[in-house]
């Protein structure tokens, strides 16, 4: 016949691998957030760069796979940003970046948020842990 202790040791192993799971989750979409505001700002610092170009002038566009092109940068004013769901709409220079800085800075606010959830986490599951230890003694 179980215990009461024996019920809640159950209890808080079942809670602690349910949380670290999440824990799991959560550190993913850490990492995919990291990865996307390390996108929107390298493409924000491009997009800055090139608003100063001249028209004509030369420069090295990365294609993938290690390779650079050059390419003459056309007087041009218009961008094409891809808003989500397949839509692409042109935007001039300034509204793209205007669209990339707030998008840094939702992606910031989501970051924070997951990191806090990802902090309580692991607060609870030392709490188990130790609860867990402490009734082995």
């Amino acid at each position: 016949m179980s215990t009461a202790a024996d019920k809640n040791k159950e209890a808080l192993s079942s809670e602690y691998a349910l949380l670290s799971q999440i824990a799991t989750e959560l550190k993913n979409r850490i990492d995919l957030i990291n990865v996307a505001i390390n996108d929107f700002e390298t493409a924000l610092a491009s997009l800055k760069e090139i608003s100063k170009l001249s028209n004509g002038e030369t420069l090295l566009v990365p294609i993938g796979g290690n390779i650079m092109i050059r390419v003459s940068f056309l007087e041009g004013d218009k961008v094409l940003v891809n808003v989500g769901s397949g839509v692409v709409v042109e935007k001039s220079f300034n509204d793209a970046i205007s669209y990339l800085e707030e998008k840094v800075k939702l992606m910031r606010e989501e970051l924070k948020k997951r990191a806090n959830e990802y902090q309580t986490i692991l607060q609870r599951m030392s709490y188990i842990e130790g609860q867990v230890i402490s009734r082995k003694e």
